[in-house]
């Protein structure tokens, strides 16, 4: 994407008075993208990414950051992310391009690549948490494509940093005007940014079901049978638009069951590549962009059969 200039914009910002800040806005601005994780790393906890997948960082931003001082920064992890993303396709389960391959359920991702966007996943967490301008910040359409990630790790942070762009500037940076005022993510974020995040609030159903969201968190493996089955299954339906000259009768309805038993026993991943088959088999002009609602149906369904799952799926 195009990238944003201070020089096209116009703006003097003052300079940074935290030396850890000042070390690390130079060194961001002036490495290669492919330079990005390695710089950031030391910032976070070591050791594999599903361990550190709930682990705040070592090291958080001590003043409220301006995102019009960290363009060039902003601009290089935009390509480090793009390119690794391009690099390694593997790391979604949707493509990002049409045409791209999808639904493979027997690819195994790279687990550096993993760690690498990772990295820059929580970099941008922590310096869009309370910072000002965030309308400077341009990389909102590879955090949607991450949603969508082979990773658990990888759409969780995809997911806390967009919560981090939604969240309004801080009462003490609001002591001085914006140069914009703050846009929120509905009105600002490329088309589709409201499905799918509606998409993912989902729960496994009602408290007057059985299915409350404390019920099924604590629920331990014993409870658990005691539990409503059919949150445990996916069931899908997609009704294809009619002709818009009404010619012919109106296309049949896509309908995917997939058994508990069948969820419990496979992989995410491996369930994605069964139901969109069978979407495209019923309907071959399924149109792609469902397949993030049938993704967030998997993952929902798949969760629910392991307590640890359930936890993290709630949280």
């Amino acid at each position: 994407m195009a990238p944003t200039t201070a020089t096209g914009v116009g703006v003097r910002c003052p300079p940074l008075e935290d030396p850890v800040l000042r070390a690390l806005h130079a060194s961001l601005s002036s490495s290669p993208a492919a330079a990005l994780p390695a710089l950031l790393r030391p910032h976070y906890p070591a050791g594999a990414p599903d361990a550190a997948a709930a682990a705040p960082p070592r090291w958080r931003f001590r003043e409220a950051p301006d995102l019009y001082q960290w363009i060039d920064a902003l601009d290089a992890c935009d390509a480090c992310v793009g390119g690794l993303l391009a690099q390694h396709p593997e790391l979604l389960l949707i493509p990002r391009e049409e045409g791209g391959r999808c639904f493979d359920g027997a690819a195994t991702p790279c687990v550096a690549a993993e760690q690498e966007v990772a990295v820059v996943l929580r970099f941008w967490t922590a310096l869009l948490e309370g910072a000002a301008n965030k309308f400077v910040f341009n990389s909102i359409d590879h955090l949607l494509h991450l949603l969508a990630s082979r990773s658990p790790l990888l759409a969780s942070l995809s997911l806390q940093a967009l919560a981090s762009f939604a969240r309004p500037t801080s009462l003490v940076r609001l002591q001085g005007p914006e140069l914009q005022p703050s846009v929120p993510l509905f009105t600002s974020a490329p088309p589709g940014t409201v499905e799918r995040i509606l998409q993912l609030a989902r729960g496994w159903g009602s408290k007057g079901g059985g299915l409350g969201l404390l019920t099924c968190v604590h629920a331990d493996e014993f409870e658990q049978r005691t539990l409503p089955p059919g949150a445990g299954e996916v069931r899908y339906e997609y009704l294809p638009p009619r002709d818009p000259l009404h010619r012919g009768p109106r296309p049949a309805a896509v309908r995917v069951h997939l058994p508990a038993a069948t969820v419990a026993s496979r992989t995410v991943p491996e369930l994605l590549a069964q139901a969109a088959g069978a979407c495209t088999a019923q309907h071959p002009g399924w149109p792609r962009e469902r397949a993030f609602a049938l993704l967030c149906r998997i993952r929902l369904a798949h969760a629910f059969h392991a307590r640890a799952r359930r936890e993290g799926a709630a949280a």
